[in-house]
């Protein structure tokens, strides 16, 4: 339930501020085959928010990055380019790896919720062996956006794609124009020890990168080492795990981009919304030795004492938790 609820919220932020696209960052589902109670559920918020007779004002201009590359012949045309669908809030989605795609025709639930124009899945490759990454062109009057998607690879696969040469860009001629956004599922290289996606073989004309993967919220996006490109990492919606990063809070982020005619470029302004309907969460590691004494007594005490202080906290920066938290 605390799931749904951040999910919910987030929908109704989206649709609230009339936003022209909601973009997803990977794992709508934390299962590869998710319940069909959990189905029901998720595909009824879609058509309580997405769905609705307000105009959706973004031009698609080349969407063949959507898709089920299994099935080539298909037509690929966004949700609300259908007639027989009215869409007010258009959802743009990679698979992470909690929903990546598997078996016959390597489909995700992604795919099912894509056929019933409830959302826009784009990102799937084709060919693990060699891929190739390739944007969805939208225009809004003088904006142009470009939205480059990766739905999740193994980290080592990806690494020796990376290596082999096997990861193709397909950059329009005139992308120059356009504001080039990167979408990712895959480990940062914060991660020690691990395979991740490199930053340094992201190209250079892409501005802004949504880093889904990692659940630690940041609400300030950077920069990593001497690249220049933008990165946001906006984290898990819902907190599934007893680590340290599940204890930041919880955002979601509303991108704003305009076109400066004088410079002839875009612009951008990141602001986060925090998540009101998430279930508090705190965290902290303590040490014994030389903060208390070595009775029971006074490790109960010593105990007791830290719990109470973190629920102290919990009241200072979640004074009006959802009910049922």
């Amino acid at each position: 339930e605390d799931s749904f609820r951040a999910f919910e919220e987030v929908l109704d932020i989206s649709s609230s501020h009339g936003s022209d696209i909601l973009l997803l960052g990977g794992d709508l589902f934390h299962d590869n085959k998710p319940s069909r109670e959990c189905m029901v559920k998720t595909m009824n918020l879609f058509r309580k928010y997405c769905c609705g007779s307000r105009e959706c004002m973004v031009d698609p201009v080349d969407v063949t990055a959507m898709g089920n590359p299994a099935y080539p012949d298909e037509e690929q045309i966004v949700n609300y380019q259908d007639p027989n669908v009215n869409i007010s809030l258009p959802v743009f989605i990679i698979h992470g790896n909690h929903d990546d795609p598997c078996g016959p025709g390597q489909h995700s639930a992604l795919d099912i919720l894509s056929s019933c124009r409830l959302l826009n899945y784009f990102g799937k490759q084709a060919n693990v062996n060699a891929i190739t990454i390739k944007p969805i062109l939208l225009h809004k009057g003088d904006v142009k956006i470009a939205i480059y998607g990766l739905g999740n690879i193994k980290d080592e696969r990806l690494a020796k794609l990376f290596q082999d040469r096997n990861v193709q860009w397909e950059i329009p001629p005139d992308s120059s124009e356009y504001f080039n956004i990167l979408v990712v599922h895959q480990n940062r290289p914060l991660r020690e020890g691990k395979n991740s996606f490199p930053v340094e073989k992201i190209p250079s004309h892409i501005q802004f990168v949504v880093w889904g993967h990692e659940h630690e919220c940041q609400v300030e996006y950077s920069r990593e080492g001497n690249y220049d490109v933008n990165i946001l990492q906006p984290g898990s919606t819902t907190i599934t795990s007893l680590v340290a990063g599940e204890a930041a809070l919880k955002h979601c982020f509303c991108l704003d981009i305009k076109f400066n005619p004088e410079s002839q470029d875009h612009k951008f302004r990141c602001k986060e919304v925090k998540l009101n309907n998430v279930r508090p969460f705190m965290y902290s590691e303590l040490t014994l030795e030389g903060n208390c004494g070595a009775t029971e007594a006074d490790v109960r005490e010593y105990l007791e004492r830290e719990v109470e202080d973190l629920l102290e906290r919990a009241k200072r920066e979640h004074p009006n938790p959802a009910p049922g938290m």
